[in-house]
């Protein structure tokens, strides 16, 4: 619900980074915040930038959050009490071709929000690394598997990947655990990288730890199988995506 500006709301703005800053890792965001009703509740941190689709609704680049009950998750962070400020935990945030912009959410006891105005052309350099995202090709419709079924996808690593040190996967799924010890797991390139690791009918998030001897330049495999005859291993869309942190001078 959407109330007219006459009405008593929170107010306030971004107050660190500012237009033009640069941040690194883990940068400090801050806001200031307060309100004419009641003391603030939450000053939940969002930002405008490349990433895996925690939203489920296809697009990399967008304002990046995922609601559960009406609370905001995968977003930059939340502060509960003043001063208003979060240490981002953007290691694996991929590196971004354009300015990030971010904004916060400011509720208040009363249960009612203000949206501040974006802070825009924030740039993201790291210094001595690098993270890049791969994201799905190839991915089916129905991402299901159940029964001694299997399905896949691809994922392209366009870049060498001898300077890489770490690797993670990200996807969200339904039901990717099961009631009893049947295999329901998650192969990449052929190999078992996780088994029973997401939530019994209900969905998750998971950024699953990967192997660089599992990874290849060009295209890689990602298959999951289930011997489980109850419901089926499911990979929500837009499919999973592969961040590789590289190091360099």
């Amino acid at each position: 619900m959407y109330y007219e500006p006459s009405r008593p709301h929170p107010t306030g703005r971004i107050i660190s980074p500012q237009p033009g800053d640069t941040v690194g890792d883990k940068p400090a965001i801050a806001a200031e915040a307060s309100s004419p009703n009641r003391p603030i509740r939450r000053v939940d941190f969002i930002g405008l930038y490349d990433d895996f689709d925690w939203a489920g609704g296809g697009r990399f680049r967008q304002w990046q959050y995922q609601t559960e009950d009406g609370v905001m998750n995968h977003h930059i962070g939340v502060a509960t009490s003043a001063p208003f400020q979060v240490v981002w935990q953007n290691q694996w945030v991929p590196d971004q071709s354009q300015p990030l912009a971010i904004a916060a959410k400011i509720t208040d006891a009363s249960g009612i929000s203000y949206l501040t105005p974006a802070v825009e052309n924030v740039r993201l350099r790291r210094e001595h690394r690098s993270v890049r995202m791969y994201r799905p090709s190839d991915v089916p419709e129905q991402f299901a598997a159940r029964a001694s079924g299997k399905a896949s996808c691809k994922l392209v690593v366009g870049d060498d990947l001898a300077r890489a040190s770490a690797a993670r996967l990200v996807l969200s799924t339904w039901s990717a655990s099961t009631d009893d010890n049947s295999v329901h797991e998650l192969r990449l390139n052929g190999q078992r990288l996780a088994n029973r690791f997401g939530a019994f009918h209900n969905y998750s998030f998971d950024m699953l730890e990967a192997p660089l001897t599992m990874l290849r330049k060009g295209e890689n495999d990602i298959t999951i199988f289930s011997e489980f005859d109850g419901h089926a291993l499911e990979i929500n869309w837009p499919g999973p995506a592969l961040l590789v942190e590289f190091k360099g001078d």
